[in-house]
């Protein structure tokens, strides 16, 4: 994975693989729905004594559904309960942060946290405090992206890509005072440059090199977004 919504994990357990029955209400057409967690892999990090977890969460849940059929002396209306299963990837790094592949895949945290012993929280990244570490830092970035909200003048929110937005004559003013809810940058991380996008929400995707892998992400979650990722 080299992308993914990152979120605290506040327990150095490693997850364990799991098949769990989660009991329904008496007023459901289902008794119980089926929850698992699978680890398909070991990922192996080089600057740490410890590894990474990668593999798949998936849960059954129960979708309502509308039917109107025909009797013989009336139409009727019903409404219909299926089971349909949701899953998403994930990467785990203990005691640092759990990834899912998207926002789709936000109920991963439920069921990690009911079924595992583990303890995964809510977060969100400080956008503005991960241009100041960039600059602190003395790194020369290059936004190709920036996202911002907070009325300003005729302007209240909006997305911006280009060149060196923060700089552009007709917009750079607004974008330096403007709140900023995503970013994405350019600049050098580890001897080599990068392209990544990183958004207020968590989700944290590096788009160059292609062949980041999901060693080399944990490594870069961990020095680059842990330091602004704070629990909600």
């Amino acid at each position: 994975m080299n992308s993914g919504v990152i979120y605290l994990a506040e327990s150095d357990k490693e997850l364990p693989e799991i098949r769990e029955q989660v009991t329904l209400p008496d007023n459901h057409d289902y008794e119980n729905l089926l929850e698992a967690v699978e680890v398909e892999r070991n990922v192996e990090l080089d600057s740490y004594s410890q590894n990474a977890q990668q593999g798949t969460i998936a849960a059954e849940r129960v979708i309502e559904t509308d039917d109107t059929r025909i009797n013989e002396d009336s139409i009727s209306e019903y409404t219909i309960e299926e089971k349909t299963v949701v899953s998403t990837d994930f990467l785990h790094f203990p005691g640092k942060f759990f990834a899912v592949s998207s926002s789709s895949g936000n109920f991963a945290i439920d069921v990690v946290n009911q079924h595992t012993g583990a303890s995964i929280a809510n977060s969100k990244v400080n956008i503005e405090g991960f241009i100041e570490q960039k600059l602190d830092q003395q790194i020369d970035i290059d936004p190709w992206k920036i996202g911002f909200y907070g009325k300003h003048g005729s302007i209240e929110n909006g997305v911006v890509h280009g060149d060196s937005v923060l700089k552009d004559e007709d917009i750079g003013d607004v974008l330096d005072i403007a709140d900023k809810n995503q970013i994405g940058l350019d600049y050098e991380y580890s001897g080599e440059q990068i392209r990544m996008f990183a958004s207020e929400s968590g989700y944290i995707e590096v788009y160059q090199p292609n062949d980041f892998t999901s060693s080399q992400f944990c490594e870069y979650v961990d020095n680059e977004i842990l330091p602004v990722l704070k629990r909600e």
